[in-house]
């Protein structure tokens, strides 16, 4: 069975102070593929990515976090955009 851990976050330099409650994860460096979808569309692009892109690239996904990044212009209603971060490796 495959377990999800979702988690939102925002970017903060290394000697940010940390809320109370919130905990830090430094993320590798990877490749990562991206695609932009938005919200009504995003199961439809996970689909996408999942279903017909990845197993038709020369890439496989790689270990690490699957990432959504809303931008500071992201709005439910009239910006709702975001995009989708894939880490990715060559296939073996």
């Amino acid at each position: 069975m495959t377990s999800l851990h979702y988690m939102a976050g925002v970017a903060v330099g290394e000697q940010a102070p940390i809320p109370e409650g919130m905990e830090t994860w430094i993320l590798e460096a990877k490749s990562y593929a991206v695609f932009e979808s938005d919200l009504a569309t995003l199961g439809q692009a996970f689909d996408e990515i999942f279903g017909s892109w990845l197993p038709q690239s020369d890439f496989q996904q790689a270990e690490g976090p699957l990432l959504e990044r809303y931008g500071e212009d992201f709005d439910p209603q009239t910006h709702p955009v975001l995009r989708i971060y894939v880490p990715i490796k060559p296939k073996a």
